[in-house]
């Protein structure tokens, strides 16, 4: 593998780690895409480089080859050495909270329509599995006589519980 493909393999597992680990044939990936940077490199240095004047110094031909070389170096990375970044579990979680139910009024609702021996309410195993929540909680928050006053004192213990649940599964969710 040349520079230019450990260099996009390095930019990868910065960037895209969870993409990089599941690649098939990654060594293969990487020296396949480092000979392509370094045909695109080859091919922007010339145009980049302009021509050569006659009363530039050897050093400063060499200076102008150089800029030339990394300024090519530059643009054949962004071209082709540019995965997206992963989302963050912050992002997971900021998404997740977007199109997810889960509110203070709907779980107050759900705890206080799971009372009811007949309720057809989501099922606390349930619920605590799909999101992230402890039994014990939902337990104690089926007890309240006022649900929602005590999700307002545990908003932040909520909180922290359902980002835990981002920081420590796949961003799928």
């Amino acid at each position: 593998m040349n520079l230019y493909g450990r260099q996009a393999m390095e930019r990868w597992a910065r960037l895209a780690p969870t993409s990089l680990a599941t690649m098939d044939r990654p060594q293969e990936f990487f020296e396949d895409l480092g000979e392509e940077i370094g045909v695109r490199v080859a091919q922007l240095i010339p145009d980049l480089a302009g021509p050569d004047s006659p009363s530039e110094t050897v050093l400063e031909k060499t200076g102008r080859l150089n800029a030339a070389k990394a300024q090519a170096e530059e643009i054949a990375f962004s071209e082709l050495v540019t995965p997206s970044p992963e989302p963050t579990s912050e992002d997971a979680y900021q998404e997740w909270r977007a199109t997810n139910g889960l509110s203070l009024d709907w779980l107050a609702d759900w705890a206080e329509t799971s009372q009811s021996r007949d309720s057809a309410a989501m099922p606390i195993e349930e619920l605590a599995s799909q999101h992230g929540l402890p039994e014990e909680f939902l337990r104690e928050l089926q007890q309240q006589e006022n649900p929602y006053r005590s999700l307002l004192q545990n908003e932040q213990l909520l909180e922290a519980r359902l980002r835990a649940r981002f920081a420590t599964r796949p961003t799928e969710d």
